[in-house]
C-alpha cells in the first residue's frame, strides 16, 4: 500500500534560512508484526482495498510507503507491534529552494551539542565536482541573463531577417563554401576570441556543418557524412519536439561548427569542453558584442588523439560519445534562448533546469549515454547536493536535475508535450515546472510532491522492492539505431563507454551519533530496522524537512 503523502503549502517557498534537524534515535528492540511482501497499491488504500487512515508503521508491507508527518518542524515515527526483523528505508529532504545547508543529526543530542554541531555542519557543499566544461557552460548562462537585459537584438526579431546580416537568394551556403567566424577564445571573458576560417562540409534542412580549415583531414569523407546524418535527425527532433530556434540570418538553419579552438578551451582549464551554445551570437557584433557571429551557432570540439590542444580526445570517443550528444544538447539551450527570451521578452532559464533539459534532450535524440557518469556523482553526494541550484550547475548537480526532469518526463501523459511546455514559456525554475507539468492528479501537482516522490524513484528504482510505477523510473531500453542505452538505470552497468557501474544512492546506517549536511533541496537516505521507541525527527520549521518510511523486508 501507499498511504498519500501529505499535501502541502501550494504557495509558500522559504527563502534564506538554514534549517535544523535532530534525528534521535533510541536502541533498537524486538516486537511483532506482519511479514507478508507486497508491491505498493493505489494511493491512500490497503492492499484490500479499503481506504486507510492508519498511521502504523506495523501495517506495512515490504515496497509500502509511509509518509512521515511534520508539524512546526517535528516528527515521530512509532514502530510499536512492528516485526524486529523488519527493515526500512528513511527518506529525508529539505525542500528550501536556497538559503543555507541544514544539519542532521542522528543518536541522542544534547541541545548544546546540537547548536555546536549545527553551526559546524553550516557550510557550502557544493564547491566540489565542477568540470571545466560545466563551469564554462554555467559561466555563458550566467552571462546570457545580462545579453537578455542589456542588448538589442538583430533588427527583424526572433524568426526575423537581420538587414545587415541576412543572405541573398544569390549566396545561400553551399557545400565548400568558406566561411569566417569568431570563437571565444577565453574561459573567463566574452570579449576574447579567435578569428578562423571553416569550409562547410554539408547543408541539411536543419543545419550548415562547417569545419575548421586547421582541422581539415581529422575525419574521413564517409565519417562526415555519418556525423551529417546523425546530427541532422538530433536537429529535427529538437525542433519538432521543443519549437523554433531564432533565424537572425535568415537563412532557416544552424551552424553546427566542429573546431580545434573549442578544445583549446577546454586545455585552458585543464580539462575538456565539449561545445558551447551561446546566444551573443544572436545580437549585432559591436563593440560590446565582439564575439558575434549574428547567426545561430554551436561550437564543438574536435578529436585530438595526441593531446596537441589539450584533453587527448580519440576520434572513436569524440565520435561515439561526444559529438552526437553536444549537438541535441546545445541547440536545446539555442530554443529555449529564443522561446523564453526573443520570443515572449522573458528571462533565459536558471542554469540548472536548462541544464536539465539539454542533458534530457540528449536521451529524447537517442545519445543519453553521457548522462549515467554524471549521475553516478549524484548517487554518492545525494545529501549534499542540490536539485534546484541558485549557482553554478556542477557535475553532481548535473546527474541530479537530470534525473529529475527524466522522471517527471516519464511520469507526464505526454513527455514530449511536457518539453515543449518547459520551453516555450516566459516562466521559470520551479514555476515553470508545476506549470509544466499540468497533471490530473491533486496529490502529484507540486514541487513537494514532484521532489519526494521522485527521491522514492531515486532510491527503489532498479531494487527489486517497489514495482510501482508511480515510484520507479522506467526501465531502460537499446535503442537498436543509435546502440545507445535510451533511459534510466540506477543499479547496473552503465555501458556508457567510460566503465561506469551505478549502485543506486548512498545510504547511512543508524550506528550511534553521527551527523551530515543537507542541503537546500538535498536528500539523505538512511536504512535501519525496527526501532523499540519511537524515532524522533526534530528540527526549525524553516528546514521545511519532509520524509518517508519504506518497508524494504
Amino acid at each position: 500500500m501507499v498511504l498519500g503523502f501529505a499535501k502541502l503549502s501550494k504557495t509558500i517557498r522559504t527563502l534564506g534560512m538554514t534549517g535544523l534537524v535532530a534525528i534521535a534515535l533510541t536502541a533498537c528492540g524486538s516486537s511483532s508484526g506482519g511479514d507478508a511482501a507486497s508491491t505498493s497499491s493505489e494511493s491512500t488504500t490497503i492492499q484490500n482495498g479499503t481506504v486507510s487512515s492508519t498511521t502504523k508503521v506495523s501495517e506495512l508491507n515490504v515496497g509500502d510507503i509511509y509518509p512521515v508527518t511534520f508539524s512546526e518542524g517535528n516528527a515521530t515515527i512509532d514502530f510499536t507491534d512492528a516485526s524486529s526483523s523488519s527493515q526500512y528505508e528513511l527518506v529525508v529532504q529539505s525542500t528550501n529552494t536556497s538559503g543555507g545547508s541544514s544539519s542532521v543529526t542522528l543518536g541522542d543530542v544534547s541541545v548544546e551539542d546540537f547548536d555546536s554541531m549545527a553551526k559546524a555542519l553550516d557550510i557550502s557543499t557544493n564547491e566540489i565536482s565542477t568540470d571545466v566544461g560545466d563551469a564554462f557552460d554555467t559561466f555563458l548562462r550566467f552571462n546570457e541573463e545580462d545579453l537578455a537585459i542589456n542588448e538589442v537584438p538583430v533588427e527583424g526579431g526572433s524568426r526575423g531577417v537581420g538587414k545587415s546580416v541576412a543572405k541573398t537568394l544569390s549566396s545561400v551556403t553551399t557545400v565548400g563554401d568558406q566561411e569566417s567566424f569568431r570563437v571565444l577564445a577565453s574561459l573567463t571573458s566574452t570579449t576574447s576570441y579567435a578569428d578562423i576560417t571553416a569550409t562547410v562540409v554539408c547543408v541539411t534542412d536543419h543545419l550548415v556543418v562547417a569545419l575548421d580549415n586547421n582541422d581539415g583531414d581529422i575525419f574521413t569523407a564517409q565519417e562526415l557524412q555519418d556525423l551529417c546524418t546523425i546530427s541532422e535527425s538530433s536537429a529535427a527532433i529538437d525542433v519538432a519536439v521543443l519549437g523554433d530556434a531564432s533565424d537572425i540570418n535568415g537563412d532557416g538553419r544552424l551552424t553546427f561548427l566542429l573546431t580545434d579552438r573549442v578544445n583549446r578551451l577546454g586545455g585552458q582549464g585543464g580539462g575538456i569542453v565539449t561545445g558551447f551554445f551561446y546566444a551573443a551570437d544572436l545580437y549585432p557584433r559591436t563593440g560590446s558584442n565582439p564575439v558575434s557571429n549574428e547567426q545561430e551557432i554551436v561550437f564543438a570540439l574536435v578529436p585530438d588523439p595526441s593531446g596537441e590542444y589539450g584533453s587527448a580526445i580519440s576520434k572513436s570517443f569524440a565520435l561515439n560519445n561526444l559529438l552526437n550528444a553536444v549537438l541535441p544538447h546545445e541547440i536545446q539551450h539555442a530554443i529555449s534562448y529564443n522561446q523564453h527570451v526573443l520570443l515572449r521578452g522573458g528571462s533565459p532559464e536558471r542554469t540548472w533546469l536548462n541544464e536539465a533539459l539539454s542533458h534530457n534532450m540528449e536521451c529524447v535524440t537517442g545519445y543519453c549515454q553521457e548522462n549515467p557518469s554524471r549521475v553516478d556523482l549524484f548517487l554518492n553526494a545525494t545529501a549534499t547536493t542540490s536539485l534546484v541550484s541558485g549557482s553554478s550547475a556542477n557535475l553532481k548537480q548535473r546527474g541530479a536535475s537530470f534525473l529529475f526532469i527524466r522522471f517527471l518526463y516519464e511520469q507526464s501523459s505526454d513527455g514530449n508535450a511536457f518539453l515543449a511546455r518547459l520551453v516555450g514559456t516566459d516562466k521559470t525554475e520551479v514555476d515553470n515546472i508545476e506549470n509544466a507539468f499540468a497533471g490530473t492528479d491533486s496529490s502529484f501537482d507540486q514541487f513537494e510532491e514532484f521532489f519526494m516522490r521522485w527521491a522514492v524513484a531515486v532510491g527503489m528504482t532498479n531494487a527489486g522492492i517497489i514495482s510501482d510505477s508511480r515510484y520507479v523510473f522506467k526501465d531502460r531500453t537499446y535503442n537498436s539505431t543509435t546502440s545507445q542505452w535510451d533511459g534510466v538505470c540506477l543499479q547496473c552497468i552503465a555501458d556508457d563507454g567510460r566503465g561506469t557501474v551505478l549502485d543506486g544512492p548512498s545510504v547511512s546506517s543508524f550506528s550511534g551519533s553521527s551527523g551530515v549536511t543537507l542541503a537546500p533541496t538535498g536528500t539523505a537516505y538512511y536504512s535501519l530496522s525496527a526501532q523499540s521507541d519511537p524515532l524522533t525527527i526534530t528540527g526549525s520549521s524553516s528546514a521545511n524537512l519532509q520524509a518517508v518510511l519504506i518497508r524494504t523486508r
